[in-house]
């Protein structure tokens, strides 16, 4: 029997990383750069393997990101300790709407049949010992034809 797709994790192993810009060569084409092409490769292997059992979302999805960063080593043992507490955030590139275009980018068309289906994003930014990105996927409950209750 096939999951009801009501909630999806994924994990994304290694440093969180954002969407780089887009290049032109020398010739005038437009390229994706080799690193964003890289991570977002790595997000659509997490995400195959997060789906495994599911079916794609085809309905409106909320999305939660979780980036955590490594602590840096030029800490202070204060710094580290207020880090490992939650009470000290990686407030440094990359900015979290470059990582959020990346995870979605790479989550498209494995995890949703469309990224318009998202309506709803929450995400951040913190230290863990173990660098990754986590992303849960939920659809989006709704009262009529998918709509959104609102009280």
């Amino acid at each position: 029997m096939e999951s009801t797709n009501e909630m999806i994790h994924i994990v994304v192993y290694g440093a969180p990383q954002g969407k780089g810009r887009p290049r032109i060569s020398k010739f005038g084409g437009v390229f994706t750069p080799a690193k964003t092409a890289a991570y977002e490769s790595a997000v659509r292997f997490a995400a195959g393997q997060g789906m495994i059992g599911h079916s794609l979302f085809e309905n409106p999805v909320g999305v939660k990101i979780r980036a955590c960063f490594e602590v840096p080593e030029s800490y202070t043992k204060k710094k580290k300790a207020l880090a490992a507490q939650g009470q000290l955030f990686p407030a440094k590139k990359p900015d979290i709407d470059n990582i959020q275009k990346a995870i979605l980018d790479g989550c498209n068309k494995i995890v949703w049949k469309d990224d318009a289906l998202i309506v709803k994003i929450e995400m951040t930014k913190e230290y863990s010992d173990k660098p990754r990105v986590e992303i849960d996927v939920y659809e989006m409950r709704g009262t009529d034809e998918g709509q959104i209750s609102i009280l």
